[in-house]
């Protein structure tokens, strides 16, 4: 079984019942030699699929998608696989509200050393546009669902470098960089690939840095591979031992910040990846009662 976990969030700002199935990190590949990501993909819409109609979920209305979608953008230049990727987001959204930002994955190829590096996301840029009720991201766009409003910070890849996730570098790249302006009478929706400068420099401030969001939905972190006690994990994709926010919800001031688990571990270490389930979060809004 999938491991999908429901979390029920109350506010003022909500006017009716909102479940939103959030999925991050899919990594799907067609490279050699790597696990497609695919089996985990179906086997977790299958999951929720069968748990909706045994009422175990509840029916979906929206779903987001925090990043990491794909592994490598050079891999798009093939029509084969960029329709693949057409046909799984049909089959995953069902023509149902979807919002996705990009992570790092989405922006990054394997150069000719054998190391990540800058890669060109207009394909997968172009494949979301083609996908039915389906809306990207990034920079100062805010998409809105009923009285929800969704927007994105998907900095450029090289944000994504060991130094550019610490603390002391984080806060000018947020100040730089392009981001939704909320307003504040409405229930703000944040998604950002990974959770590590965000929620590091918002716990020293004692509040959100994004001070109009509400809720903060990530991934990135793969549960830390392994989870250990107070949202740490064993080890982070910057392969530092025991990040302090590697899953679950964390609060911080007023806003409420979740990490997503990945669909697909290690899409490079096949065996690996079988043997970890896929994850997905199910957020119920609703209405709190003054």
């Amino acid at each position: 079984m999938s491991k999908i976990k429901n979390l029920t969030i109350y506010s003022e700002k909500v006017f009716s019942t909102k479940n939103i199935l959030v999925v991050s990190d899919i990594h799907r590949t067609n490279k050699e030699g790597y696990d497609t990501g695919l089996r985990n993909l179906s086997r977790l819409f299958n999951d929720l699929s069968n748990g909706i109609q045994r009422r175990m979920y509840p029916k979906i209305d929206a779903i987001l998608v925090p990043g990491d979608l794909v592994d490598d953008t050079k891999e798009l230049e093939n029509k084969e696989f960029r329709m693949m990727i057409e046909e799984e987001l049909a089959f995953m959204t069902k023509g149902m509200p979807t919002y996705i930002s990009l992570g790092n994955h989405d922006q990054m190829t394997v150069g000719a050393n054998n190391e990540w590096i800058k890669g060109d996301a207009s394909a997968l840029r172009e494949v979301i546009s083609r996908a039915p009720n389906t809306i990207l991201l990034e920079d100062d766009k805010i998409a809105n669902f009923e009285e929800i409003a969704i927007g994105a910070f998907s900095p450029q890849y090289e944000y994504y470098e060991v130094d550019r996730e610490r603390v002391e570098e984080f806060r000018s790249i947020f100040d730089r960089e392009k981001r939704p302006q909320f307003d504040s009478s409405r229930y703000n929706i944040l998604m950002t690939h990974t959770p590590t400068g965000i929620m590091a420099l918002s716990s020293l401030e004692g509040k959100c840095i994004e001070s109009k969001a509400d809720l903060v939905v990530s991934g990135h972190m793969h549960n830390g591979v392994i989870k250990l006690p107070k949202n740490r994990g064993l080890i982070s994709p910057q392969m530092e031992l025991f990040p302090e926010y590697a899953h679950g919800t964390n609060k911080i001031g007023e806003t409420l910040f979740l990490i997503n688990g990945p669909v697909n571990t290690n899409v490079g270490m096949p065996i690996v990846n079988k043997f970890f389930k896929p994850n997905a979060n199910i957020l119920t809004l609703k209405p709190k009662v003054r």
